[in-house]
C-alpha cells in the first residue's frame, strides 16, 4: 500500500511540475516512475517468483505430455508390427485351375481382419491421447488460475507471456501417422476412428432412430 501511495504522489507531483514542459515530458516521467514502482511492488509480493514457478510447472507438464506421446507411439508401433508379422502366407498368385480359390478367400478375410485390428489399435491410441491432452490442458489452466491482476501486470511489464503447451503442435506428425489407414488386404483402406475429432454433435446427427 505504501508503494501505491508513493506512486500516486509521484504522478500528482509530476503532473503539477510538467504543465509548462509539454505532454511528452509528462509521459516519459510517468512511464518511468510508475514502471519502477510497479516493479518494486511486484517484487515485494513475490510475484516474479510466482510467475517463474508457474512457468516451470507448465514446462514440466508439457514435457510429461511429450514423454507420454513418445511412449504411446513406441507401444503402438510394436503392436502394429506384431499384427503385420502374424499375417498368413499368401496362396500362389498363378492358379489357372482354381485349386487355391478357397485359400485365397480365407487369406483375404484374414487380411481384412488384420486391417481392422491395426485400425482399432490406432483408434485406441488416438482416444488415449485425446484424454491425456485434455488432462494436460486442465493442469495448465489450474496453474495459471493462481495468477491475479498483479501477475498479469508483471508479465506485461517484464514481457513474460503466460506459458502454454507446445507439445500438441509439435506432435502433429506423430498423430497424423496414427490417423493413417491400414491397407494390408489390398482392398478398401480401413481407417481408424479418430476420437480427437469426435464431437457430441456428431453423435447426435448419426444416432439411429432405434438407438445405439
Amino acid at each position: 500500500m505504501l508503494l501505491l501511495s508513493t506512486a500516486a504522489e509521484v504522478i500528482t507531483m509530476t503532473a503539477e511540475r510538467s504543465q509548462d514542459g509539454g505532454s511528452d515530458l509528462l509521459t516519459a516521467i510517468l512511464g518511468g516512475s510508475v514502471g519502477f514502482l510497479l516493479g518494486a511492488f511486484g517484487r515485494s509480493l513475490g510475484i516474479p517468483s510466482d510467475c517463474r514457478g508457474h512457468d516451470a510447472a507448465v514446462s514440466d507438464r508439457d514435457e510429461a505430455l511429450a514423454t507420454w506421446i513418445a511412449d504411446r507411439d513406441y507401444l503402438l508401433r510394436r503392436e502394429c508390427k506384431g499384427l503385420r508379422d502374424s499375417a498368413p502366407t499368401a496362396p500362389p498368385a498363378a492358379d489357372p485351375a482354381g485349386v487355391y480359390g478357397q485359400d485365397q478367400e480365407r487369406f483375404e478375410r484374414a487380411m481384412e481382419k488384420l486391417d481392422r485390428k491395426i485400425a482399432d489399435a490406432k483408434s485406441q491410441a488416438l482416444h488415449e491421447y485425446r484424454d491425456e491432452a485434455r488432462r494436460a490442458r486442465l493442469d495448465v489452466a489450474n496453474v495459471i488460475a493462481n495468477e491475479g491482476w498483479a501477475h498479469r501486470a508483471w508479465r506485461r511489464l517484464a514481457r513474460q507471456p503466460v506459458p502454454a503447451l507446445q507439445t500438441p503442435d509439435a506432435a502433429r506428425p506423430v498423430l497424423e501417422a496414427w490417423r493413417k489407414p491400414s491397407s494390408m488386404s489390398g482392398g478398401r483402406p480401413t481407417w481408424p476412428d479418430d476420437a480427437t475429432k469426435r464431437t457430441l454433435d456428431d453423435a447426435i446427427e448419426s444416432m439411429p432412430v432405434t438407438g445405439p
